[in-house]
């Protein structure tokens, strides 16, 4: 897949060996539930049945252009995992060769969306159905509390959250994706005063569990 080559790889920070050595990793030490690597569960790309499929998925380039030529009839899919690389931002406009779509991980608020082109269409990284939610993190039966978005949370004040308080827990979002799942399966409402409507991925994933959203 190579994401490091545009994403961690452009980062002058990155260290590319520690990076790439996640492959061999268990992701979060096994706490998530894996038991094994990725490099343990990858398969060849040449061994892929590929003749087999109408249509394929490719998170960032996991197939090579070779192999996307040599199948012509299979409607090829582009979704990236970081959409701030330039490839995914050219693909807004046209996907990669070899690719017949690329799915946005924008989050439409418009009734016709500037420069998005017409083999691209949008679809929020987060976008799930609520019942794979509550499969992975089961509701809690009496919901309380309110989850308070990042940038909220940092401009109310002391006496502000305890004042949130008296609703229950006043959590944020923090952690792994797993804790925020479940703080915000967990809360009532989310507050967010940026002083526009909540949009994007946040808002998608305040939707998928079920929350009230309260904003000016």
């Amino acid at each position: 897949m190579k994401t490091w080559e545009e994403s961690p790889g452009s980062n002058p920070a990155t260290d590319l060996t520690a990076f790439r050595a996640r492959q061999h990793q268990v992701p979060l030490q096994g706490q998530g539930g894996h038991t094994r690597s990725p490099w343990e569960i990858s398969v060849p790309v040449d061994e892929v049945p590929f003749g087999s499929y109408d249509m394929v998925i490719s998170l960032d380039i996991a197939v090579p252009l070779r192999i996307r030529r040599r199948h012509p009839n299979i409607l090829w899919v582009y979704f990236p995992a970081d959409p701030g690389t330039p490839t995914a931002k050219s693909a807004r406009r046209t996907p990669p060769e070899g690719f017949d779509l690329a799915l946005a991980h924008m989050h439409r608020r418009f009734l016709v969306r500037p420069n998005l082109g017409s083999r691209s269409a949008d679809c929020p990284y987060s976008f799930q159905s609520p019942f794979s939610w509550q499969a992975v993190w089961p509701i809690t039966p009496v919901r309380q509390g309110v989850m308070v978005e990042g940038k909220t949370h940092g401009k109310l004040g002391p006496g502000q959250l305890a004042e949130l308080g008296r609703f229950g827990p006043v959590p944020r979002p923090q952690g792994s994706v797993s804790q925020l799942a479940k703080d915000l399966l967990s809360s009532h409402y989310c507050l967010s005063l940026y002083g526009n409507p909540l949009t994007g991925n946040g808002q998608v994933e305040v939707i998928m569990a079920g929350q009230r959203l309260s904003h000016p």
